[in-house]
């Protein structure tokens, strides 16, 4: 089999990877893998459009790759548990080196075109050589792993040309374009506006001001070190949030009907919105009073984790009255001497004068009210506005695109030779470790290794209501249309391979990994305990980096309020849906009442599902 991958990325990274080993493990055919890369290096927009200071929203515990690590001691920034950016382009080059890839990547080479190979059975891939020279690669499977951020989105505000410096995030190189006493305005509020923003407002500039269309919804990355009692705690080394949920009756042993209703989300999004109401009086982000997006639902958004800049959110809108006050006195988010510098929000721009004065849109906001009465003359616009939809012009017409991709958003139904890696975004969580489960299974399927009964199960006609807990629901007009929830998502892949270790699997491993499996989020590793990709080094992984992970975490905000209430709802619940469904339901059909087909069709519920093997 030939099989060609597209952009060396995280995800084109892993999938080669997986293509690779896949001879070795299953006792099949060598795959001849390709991987083309248009740039002279691997990373992706890692390498090509990230800037200084820049660092990882995800932590490297969830980030890295199931069966490569980070060693202590690899990278400058020591143990801290978020990477800068280069270092993660530093160990994705450590990858490539490991596990001896560097010999099918050819960098510098650009797919133009990928048709259909005569008679409809395989494919054509044209390149462009780094000599210039056009060249053909006939192959049997293609996977495209061109990334989300690609083409930069600039929107058309009328006299920006009045503005002495304008760029995109993706041109930013450093603080020296914030100059001493300059007016910095950002465009956009997502995780880049807010470095931006952090990296303006903590330079000699004299205003900062963030421009939004619709709000947005902050949360932090790493459990914070509250002020209590006037006190800040001391540093606990309590673990990062995308860590610190744990498994067992959120996904792991979680009944499919509790799951598809939805329930589970009512309940985080009542939780998160009442902790930040206790923690900072306001239930619309993590201690945000401006630039609200009033009517998020935990179902529907992506949160901004970018949280350098939010003691510098100006604080002329935080309204407590007497409770407020008498709560900050007894808890509080961390504070620190803003020395007097602020970051101001205001609506999207409308239009630049002839004098250079930014005029903003008019709302309801509180933050429209004040920048009325204002003047603004920009010196730096920074568009950081995103990337556009995703496009795949080397494809030729015929070809399904990632949002045809109907097969746990990884391959169109019936066409599973294209597969499509790296193209989901999680709510809190990380694309690359996505990536590898999706490597994981495409090439499980392209090689028909997954047994029948998997096949059928992956069918969305078999369940059309088989995404609905772990996708999320994006408003009408949303830009960004495949989103999922992380936690939910990697465990339904692992379901879908017969990755997922079931509690009598973990047990026999020992206390330790017992603990890190219930307790902890889904790390890739977890899921090399069993299935067709288990790896021993899963066990030691579990046993030591995972569990101490679990340990690190705070009581109250770690154990109790993220772990032990959720167990304490969502266990019974499943439970009582166990035995109605096992026990009443066949009784109630019996009698001719009807009962629940659609139940019926579901698979895993006991949560865990049947290990592929190699199909005769």
């Amino acid at each position: 089999m030939r099989v060609a991958v597209i952009g060396a990325g995280p995800g084109g990274l892993v999938t080669l990877k997986y293509l690779l080993e896949a001879s070795q493990r299953f006792g099949v055919a060598p795959i001849e893998a390709k991987l083309f890369e248009a740039q002279d290096g691997i990373g992706g927009t890692f390498r090509y459009r990230t800037y200084p200071e820049g660092e990882m929203v995800s932590s490297k515990f969830l980030t890295v790759f199931s069966d490569f690590r980070v060693p202590k001691g690899r990278f400058p920034s020591g143990d801290n548990d978020f990477l800068k950016l280069k270092e993660y382009v530093e160990y994705l080059e450590d990858y490539a080196d490991h596990f001896k890839l560097r010999p099918h990547i050819n960098l510098n080479t650009k797919v133009t075109n990928v048709r259909r190979a005569k008679g409809g059975k395989g494919h054509v891939v044209t390149y462009t050589s780094p000599d210039g020279s056009t060249e053909e690669w006939a192959c049997d499977a293609v996977a495209v792993s061109t990334g989300l951020h690609v083409q930069s989105v600039v929107p058309e505000i009328p006299g920006i040309e009045k503005v002495p410096t304008v760029l995109h995030s993706s041109q930013y190189k450093g603080r020296e374009i914030f100059k001493d006493g300059s007016n910095v305005v950002i465009l956009g509020v997502g995780e880049t506006a807010m470095d931006m923003a952090y990296f303006a407002v903590t330079s000699p500039t004299k205003t900062v001001t963030l421009s939004h269309r619709g709000g947005f919804v902050l949360a932090p990355k790493h459990v914070e070190r509250f002020v209590v009692n006037g006190k800040q705690e001391p540093d606990h080394g309590a673990s990062p949030v995308d860590t610190n949920w744990n498994s067992l009756f959120d996904t792991a042993y979680s009944h499919p009907k509790l799951r598809n209703q939805r329930w589970q989300w009512l309940f985080y999004d009542w939780w998160t919105k009442g902790a930040w109401l206790l923690l900072n009086n306001t239930r619309y982000g993590y201690g945000q009073h401006a630039a609200i997006n009033k009517g998020f639902h935990m179902s529907q958004i992506l949160f901004v984790k970018s949280t350098r800049v939010q003691p510098y959110f100006n604080r002329r809108y935080h309204t407590y009255g007497k409770f407020g006050q008498w709560k900050n006195s007894k808890i509080d988010l961390p504070r620190i001497d803003q020395k007097g510098k602020s970051v101001e929000f205001a609506p999207w721009p409308e239009y630049i004068d002839d004098e250079g004065i930014i005029h903003f849109k008019k709302n309801d906001s509180i933050e429209s009210k004040y920048i009325e009465t204002v003047k603004i003359k920009p010196d730096v616009i920074i568009f950081a506005t995103g990337y556009s939809h995703i496009s795949f012009p080397f494809l030729s017409p015929g070809y399904p695109h990632s949002e045809d991709a109907n097969v746990r958003a990884l391959w169109k139904e019936g066409d599973e030779t294209v597969g499509f890696i790296g193209f989901v975004r999680p709510q809190i969580g990380a694309i690359p470790p996505l990536a590898e489960f999706q490597a994981q299974l495409w090439v499980l399927r392209i090689l028909n290794l997954l047994p029948q009964s998997n096949l059928q199960h992956l069918s969305p006609s078999y369940d059309p209501d088989a995404e609905e807990w772990y996708k999320l629901k994006p408003r009408a007009g949303a830009r960004i249309l495949h989103g999922v929830d992380h936690e939910d998502y990697a465990y339904q892949l692992a379901l879908d391979m017969g990755a997922a270790p079931s509690i009598f699997d973990v047990l026999k491993y020992g206390r330790k990994v017992f603990i890190a499996w219930a307790f902890g989020a889904n790390f890739n590793t977890k899921f090399r305990l069993v299935g067709p990709w288990k790896w021993d080094g899963a066990e030691e992984i579990m046993r030591t980096e995972i569990y101490e992970l679990v340990r690190r975490r705070p009581l109250v905000w770690g154990h109790l309020l993220l772990n032990a209430l959720p167990m304490s709802i969502f266990g019974p619940v499943s439970l009582v849906y166990w035995i109605f469904f096992t026990f009443f339901e066949p009784f109630v059909k019996v009698l001719g009442l009807g009962g629940s087909r659609r139940l019926q069709k579901r698979p895993y519920m006991n949560g865990h599902a049947r290990t592929p093997s190699k199909q005769v």
